[in-house]
């Protein structure tokens, strides 16, 4: 056997197995990067409470504007963890949860808009316009936080 043609095989294995590592990796990168653009994406798209919130206030009641989208903000919160509570939760158990997932920023937030929530959702009561103005301010800032933090994750 020629030793000449050995080494030209030797080689061409070599180049055509470096050439596959580059292809893998190239494609590895790019499925990555495509995967990292559709969940920013999704969150980002989520993470419209405050819009959610006004076109609430003028469809319906202040009451049901801050019900439904306390309810959205803990759905979001929870898709956006990857957390699979049960239904049977307590609002509050849910807030705990998604809490605990998140730093304390957020949590202060969310506890805050809770605290409106629970006496509307639980007490009948009906928001006046200094509840449905800190549910609005800490809603904005807890929908910039979180935008934040997914920009962070990019």
């Amino acid at each position: 056997m020629n030793p000449q043609m050995t080494y030209d095989r030797i080689m061409w294995i070599l180049i055509d197995a470096i050439l596959a590592v580059i292809i893998i990796s190239f494609t590895l990168r790019l499925l990555r990067l495509l995967k990292r653009r559709e969940v920013n994406k999704a969150s980002e798209e989520t993470m419209r409470w405050t819009i959610i919130f006004d076109q609430l206030l003028k469809e319906n009641d202040d009451s049901t504007a801050v019900k439904e989208t306390f309810k959205i903000i803990l759905n979001d919160l929870e898709k956006l963890t990857k957390l699979k509570l049960s239904k049977s939760l307590t609002a509050m158990e849910v807030v705990d949860k998604v809490c605990a997932k998140f730093p304390d920023k957020v949590g202060e937030r969310l506890i805050k808009l809770y605290k409106i929530y629970e006496p509307v959702r639980f007490g009948g009561r009906s928001p006046n316009r200094e509840d449905v103005w800190e549910f609005r301010s800490k809603l904005d800032e807890l929908e910039k936080i979180c935008k934040e933090m997914v920009g962070e994750s990019r």
